[in-house]
């Protein structure tokens, strides 16, 4: 069932894609967040990301594409489906619809660093899903080693630990969860 942030939500793609330099990417984010589109935990997504990732291995980008823009009409915050469509074009010689398509991933990349450092839970990295954390890390250079579930009286945090660089050291990275969790939290007292 559609909501009132929903058509604000497509209003703010269509900006967007006209003006991906001066744009507001935290605003789409929390707007998403808000949205009966919302989906944390990507079951809507998740076999056309399976499907997505099998094709681009198997070297069938059409298919790929396929499968991202898939995502991109459910979810279009997903950064591995930007990251696909632009790998798509780049193999299509379409270079400046890949180029929007990096450039809108790492535009939100940088609105999720920019939420905060992620070395404390004063300072933890808000996040919309679990994918976005296991994409900062990865973009950090990390492998995740473990995760772990903390909170207190106000705030959810998932802490990863990752190793990093070339002598594996371990970082902890906090993650605050709030929104995730507390639509997982309505989804189970509405039933």
């Amino acid at each position: 069932m559609k909501n009132k942030y929903d058509s604000e939500y497509y209003e703010l793609i269509k900006s967007l894609e006209k003006e991906p330099d001066n744009f507001d990417y935290q605003h789409l984010r929390e707007v998403y967040s808000k949205t009966s589109l919302y989906d944390p935990y990507s079951s809507q997504t998740a076999s056309f990301k399976r499907d997505m990732f099998t094709a681009f291995e198997n070297r069938d980008y059409e298919s790929g594409a396929e499968m991202a823009q898939a995502i991109l009409d459910k979810n279009y915050l997903d950064m591995d489906a930007h990251m696909a469509m632009s790998r798509f074009y780049g193999k299509e010689a379409e270079n400046e619809k890949a180029d929007f398509h990096i450039k809108v991933m790492s535009r939100l990349l940088q609105a999720i660093k920019d939420s905060g450092d992620g070395r404390s839970k004063e300072t933890a990295i808000y996040v919309l899903s679990t994918e976005e954390e296991y994409f900062v890390t990865a973009y950090l250079g990390g492998r995740v080693i473990s995760q772990e579930l903390q909170g207190d009286d106000h705030h959810r945090y998932d802490v990863l630990t990752m190793e990093i660089g070339p002598d594996n050291r371990q970082e902890q990275i906090y993650f605050n969860i709030d929104i995730p969790f507390g639509w997982l939290n309505k989804k189970m007292h509405k039933e």
